[in-house]
């Protein structure tokens, strides 16, 4: 299989760290996949994000890497950007080129998509026989192309299903990436509740979507709980155990119910050692968050925001943690309680869209409405410590299900099928 895979979307998380989540992450994830993969010969294309992109590309591919067979790196990356080696080496050089990137950049997943950047040159549209788009539109020159296959993976249809926890402008951007696709444009769903919303509110074919479950990287792992030194520089708070959350500051993460969930147990309980670490950057329309937690003070002291954390801290503050809590509205997927379940800590999600589907009888689930619920699962995981022992033992067989080289295999699976039929 000939894949020409769009890697627009990895220059976002060059220029802000803060965008490597979710979407950069399987971005990332499977391309790496499909560099490895016996039956791939993997191309690259930018059309979106040409410039950046190629600076991802040099930047990732001495540390982050295999070395490539037969050729070079930059021969690998499809024109344009194989001609764009002055470029690459001019940004390298260049701070001024670097900051003016950075500018141009500042907006990219909304300005990047009113048109492409580039055109694909055409000997590589020839020579593919799949397009892949992990978040773009299909530009119009591959759907031009009758020869070759393509394909769009769709996390979630938040943007239709509940626009209103939707940064203004999203539903749009959403609306367009779903119109580029065609009745031959096969689609990548990161779970089968998602499959079902595509299915059932854009009438697509059952057959016409391949469900390939996400997975946690190797580094989420259960090892020596850790506490003291290894999360107080992060936490700013070593004593006493926490509950933990990881999640971008924004609606449709429901973070201001955990938080009033949380002042009722400690306030009706008069628990005095537990605190709430919230983990994530600040998302849009999270004032209301922020004022829930300032509303009482002898509260406020004990919920610790944390802005965005790096992996390796992420890992020692999942490894720390009495529970982990996640009651989103609507989730796509949910990679955090993955993550979390892979390092064997107890889960509280929500029983809606695709989390029952990722946590199954590893965790507790809630309505992500109902605040009473949430309060008493969070008491009974505070009290309980056999509990919490068996939920841990469910979370580490449960996360087994799941890996990235399961969903790169089945997204390889899925291209193949497609070249049959």
């Amino acid at each position: 299989m000939r894949a020409l895979f769009d890697a627009s979307r990895l220059a976002q998380g060059l220029v802000d760290p803060r965008t490597r989540t979710g979407i950069y992450r399987y971005c990332d994830r499977i391309f790496e996949g499909l560099l490895r993969h016996r039956d791939v010969e993997l191309r690259l294309c930018a059309p979106f994000a040409l410039e950046a992109t190629a600076k991802w590309f040099v930047e990732r591919a001495p540390s982050g890497m295999p070395p490539l067979p037969h050729a070079p790196w930059q021969h690998r990356l499809s024109p344009p950007v194989v001609k764009l080696q002055e470029y690459i080496n001019a940004t390298i050089k260049d701070r001024r080129s670097s900051m003016r990137l950075s500018r141009r950049l500042g907006a990219l997943g909304i300005a990047a998509l009113r048109k492409p950047q580039e055109r694909i040159d055409t000997e590589t549209v020839k020579w593919t026989n799949i397009y892949h788009s992990a978040w773009f539109p299909i530009p119009s020159q591959i759907n031009r192309a009758r020869h070759l296959q393509p394909f769009l993976t769709v996390y979630d249809l938040v943007p239709i299903r509940m626009p209103e926890l939707c940064l203004r402008g999203v539903p749009e951007l959403f609306s367009r990436i779903l119109k580029s696709a065609r009745e031959r444009t096969h689609f990548l769903t990161i779970s089968h509740s998602t499959k079902d919303d595509l299915c059932e509110f854009l009438g697509i074919a059952s057959e016409r979507v391949t469900v390939t479950h996400l997975g946690a990287d190797n580094k989420f792992f259960r090892g020596e709980q850790v506490h003291g030194e290894a999360v107080g520089g992060i936490i700013g708070n070593p004593e006493g155990p926490y509950i933990l959350s990881v999640a971008t500051l924004e609606p449709r993460k429901n973070l201001p119910m955990l938080v009033r969930a949380f002042a009722r147990l400690v306030r009706e309980e008069k628990i005095e050692d537990l605190s709430l670490v919230l983990v994530g950057g600040k998302g849009w329309a999270y004032d209301a968050l922020f004022r829930e937690a300032s509303v009482d003070a002898s509260i406020e002291r004990r919920i610790v925001f944390t802005g965005f954390v790096p992996d390796d801290g992420l890992v020692a503050l999942y490894r720390g943690a009495l529970a982990f809590c996640y009651v989103p509205f609507y989730e796509g997927f949910g990679l955090p309680p993955l993550e979390a379940m892979q390092c064997g800590v107890p889960v509280v999600t929500s029983n809606t869209s695709s989390l029952p589907e990722v946590v199954g009888d590893a965790g507790l689930m809630v309505d992500p409405h109902d605040e009473d619920a949430l309060c008493a699962s969070l008491l009974d995981l505070y009290r309980n410590q056999s509990l919490r022992e068996e939920l841990s033992r469910r979370s580490l067989a449960r996360a087994e299900l799941f890996s990235w080289g399961k969903c790169v295999g089945e997204t390889v699976k899925a291209y193949a099928t497609s070249l049959e039929n």
